[in-house]
């Protein structure tokens, strides 16, 4: 389980303008582990890889940071970024630049620079003066999109990096704090490593009971504002063993110092 910081403000899970049931977004997530054992607080481990990240130009101004409330877990700092597409403009004085023109994918702009490690994204599409001129369902070329190597944020830092799409999402009627309020949030990670064919597909059938995301649904208690639940599947190849194959994203709204252990709890059992 993490929590953005409060700079954190990022509406990174909601629904862009072009979301769809058979267009779901697109994100890049990037998981944290120390290379290598050293004595020294679990925190303190934690607190270096987050510094890591702040460092390297590309996370520091893009994405969102979360950090584990837990002790323990296998990766302490998680990376998040969700990918935006448009198309590019051609230039009107040369017709074979229109024939020629391309989708790709760009990053979108950040909603506000006040806070350059925790600059939130929005999608470009959703900017646009003209929308109804905007092509919403061009696909987004997975292929462009770069990944880091292992080694990117330094010798001390192991870096893994997944292209997840959204395959489904539940988002409840009803709210039971002010949604508008951000600097609460906290974010239930539930991952699945790779899997056969066969029981991979039956996973995506039936995700919602072999994830446990039906009991957080029905049984995360009302404090703690159940905002939404994502499905994802990693639609890039990796023989990286430890990288997942499917995440759950569970969004609360309402998780700060008075309810935090009950969600603790909550997630342990």
């Amino acid at each position: 389980m993490a929590t953005s910081s409060p700079g954190n403000l990022a509406r990174i899970f909601d629904p862009s303008p072009r979301h769809s049931k058979e267009n779901g977004e697109i994100y890049v997530m990037s998981f944290l582990q120390p290379s290598q054992k050293r004595k020294i607080s679990y925190r303190e481990q934690q607190e270096l890889l987050r510094i890591a990240l702040e460092e390297h130009p590309e996370f520091n101004k893009q994405g969102m940071i979360l950090d584990t409330i837990e002790k323990g877990v296998k990766y302490p700092v998680i990376h998040v970024l969700r990918i935006s597409e448009e198309a590019e403009k051609p230039k009107p004085e040369s017709n074979q630049q229109q024939k020629n023109a391309k989708s790709t994918v760009n990053l979108a702009k950040p909603l506000s620079l006040h806070e350059p490690k925790s600059v939130a994204f929005v999608e470009a599409s959703g900017c646009d003066p003209n929308p109804k001129q905007a092509d919403k369902s061009r696909p987004v070329q997975l292929a462009s999109i770069k990944l880091h190597q292992s080694t990117e944020l330094g010798p001390d830092v192991y870096l893994m990096q997944g292209i997840f799409r959204e395959r489904q999402r539940i988002e409840p009627e009803y709210a039971w704090s002010p949604r508008s309020n951000l600097e609460h949030r906290a974010i239930i990670l539930v991952g699945v490593f790779n899997l056969d064919p066969g029981y991979a597909y039956g996973l995506e059938r039936s995700w919602r009971d072999v994830t446990g995301a039906r009991t957080i649904y029905h049984h995360l208690h009302n404090e703690h504002d159940l905002c939404r639940i994502l499905f994802l599947e990693r639609t890039n190849k990796s023989s990286e063993i430890n990288l997942f194959a499917y995440l759950v994203v569970v969004e609360c709204r309402c998780v700060a110092s008075h309810n935090q252990q009950r969600i603790l709890d909550f997630v342990q059992r």
